[in-house]
C-alpha cells in the first residue's frame, strides 16, 4: 500500500513523473493500475493542453487537438478549450472582415 500511497500523493500535487510497479492480480494491483491508467489519462490531456497553448502563444490560433483520445470529462476539457480557440478565432476574423470592409 505504500507504493498506492506515495503514488496517488504525487497525483494529487500534479506530478505524473512517477512508475508503478505491478505484480499480481488482487485488489491492491488493480487499483494500482488504476491510477497508472488515471495518470496516463492526465498526462494525455497535460500534454493536449500544453500543445494547445504553445501553438496559440506562437500565433498558430488555428491548431486543434483530437479529444476523441480522451474519455468522460477530460475530453470534455479538451474539447472546451477547442471551443474556445473556435470562438476567439472566430471574433478575430470577423474584426479583421469588419476592419477591411468599406464603410458603407
Amino acid at each position: 500500500m505504500g507504493q498506492m500511497a506515495r503514488s496517488a500523493d504525487k497525483l494529487a500535487r500534479g506530478d505524473c513523473d512517477f512508475t508503478v510497479e505491478i505484480s499480481g492480480d488482487d485488489e491492491a494491483a488493480r487499483a494500482l493500475r488504476a491510477l497508472d491508467g488515471t495518470k496516463t489519462s492526465l498526462r494525455a490531456v497535460i500534454t493536449d493542453t500544453k500543445s494547445l497553448l504553445a501553438s496559440a502563444a506562437d500565433g498558430q490560433l488555428g491548431v486543434r487537438v483530437d479529444a476523441g483520445r480522451h474519455q468522460g470529462d477530460f475530453k470534455a476539457i479538451v474539447e472546451g478549450i477547442n471551443q474556445t480557440l473556435d470562438a476567439v478565432t472566430g471574433r478575430v476574423a470577423a474584426a479583421g472582415r469588419a476592419r477591411s470592409s468599406p464603410p458603407g
